[in-house]
């Protein structure tokens, strides 16, 4: 079923694969522009055009070749050439062996995971992206966000913003829009851990009655504790399933981090602070303001601090003021 035109315009080693109809088949007209982004003939909101072109552009990126053979009244054959590996069979690698990790895990082989429109995505170090749970806009008009507990790509999130990795190895995540905290299994199960899907407000007690207004970053401590910024308030999820306001801290927290010694570090739109132990006050270590400008050095000064992670003992990464900045600690 290959042509010699097509045989000489793919690799000698190629896997076929065709897909064929019997349909009214395409003029030329039609068939010439067929692999053209964004065009299509289904009436307007039913087709992106783009179906075709992908297949087109993912075919030569491996090094191969798609093209159409049609025929009016008769049908069309749609055919992608495919290179063959060549040399030996890919070996299937052994595993990594695991060890304890700092908060009680294990150590995974390094990848990325990223919050990306309503869903939770992750990047390998060889720089495969997929999907773990939740779902992203498409242009076929999806509508991704929801409030709904499931595996993989049947769950549905609100504006999910920080993430955690928990002592289970479990990834935590701060569901802003659904006021809830969720939990992501390795194999991606989503299930509401603490709060209520949709029912906002702010409710001390055991996990599954307490309430979030509209929780946004998420830290586990060496202890088991979940630190949470919750509508510019923190609150403290214990080991042991309850959840608690600590009182006498600033307001408008926006970032929270624990280092390697347990110490709780505070993001707001007056600074960078550093929680007392117990929690029930906070030592400023960088002032800031909601519009001030950056002052790096000696004497800093921040912005509003919307992002931190802990690098290292005493070193803080912290986005503030539209800056990604490193604050080293006395």
């Amino acid at each position: 079923k290959v042509s010699a035109e097509d045989v000489n315009e793919v690799p000698r080693s190629f896997a076929l694969l065709e897909v064929i109809d019997s349909g009214p088949g395409m003029d030329e007209s039609v068939r010439s522009r067929a692999f053209d982004p964004f065009f299509t003939t289904k009436p307007p909101g039913k087709g992106t055009g783009l179906g075709l072109s992908m297949v087109h552009g993912f075919a030569q990126q491996l090094g191969g070749k798609a093209s159409i053979r049609t025929e009016l009244g008769v049908g069309t054959t749609i055919s992608i050439y495919l290179p063959l590996e060549s040399g030996e069979a890919v070996q299937e690698k052994t595993p990594t062996t695991a060890t304890p990790g700092p908060l009680g895990g294990a150590h995974q082989p390094l990848r990325v995971l990223v919050v990306d429109d309503h869903a939770i995505r992750h990047i390998t170090a060889d720089g495969t992206v997929s999907l773990l749970a939740g779902a992203v806009s498409t242009l076929g008009g999806l509508t991704p966000f929801g409030a709904a507990d499931g595996q993989g790509a049947a769950a549905r999130f609100a504006s999910p913003y920080g993430l955690a990795r928990g002592p289970d190895g479990a990834l935590y995540v701060a569901d802003r829009d659904n006021c809830a905290i969720r939990r992501v299994s390795s194999s991606g199960q989503v299930s509401t851990w603490a709060g209520a899907l949709g029912a906002c407000s702010r409710v001390d007690g055991p996990r599954a009655s307490a309430r979030f207004r509209r929780p946004t970053a998420l830290a586990f401590g060496t202890d088991g504790t979940l630190w949470v910024a919750d509508s510019g308030q923190l609150r403290r999820l214990g080991s042991d399933g309850s959840v608690s306001t600590p009182g006498g801290l600033p307001g408008g927290l926006t970032a929270v981090a624990v280092d390697a010694a347990g110490t709780v570090y505070l993001g707001s739109d007056s600074g960078l602070y550093q929680l007392a132990a117990g929690g029930g006050s906070a030592t400023l270590l960088i002032a800031g303001g909601p519009n001030d400008a950056v002052v790096l050095g000696a004497s800093p000064h921040l912005g509003a601090t919307y992002g931190m992670a802990v690098l290292a003992n005493k070193q803080l990464v912290l986005l503030s003021g539209s800056r990604i900045l490193l604050a080293t600690l006395p």
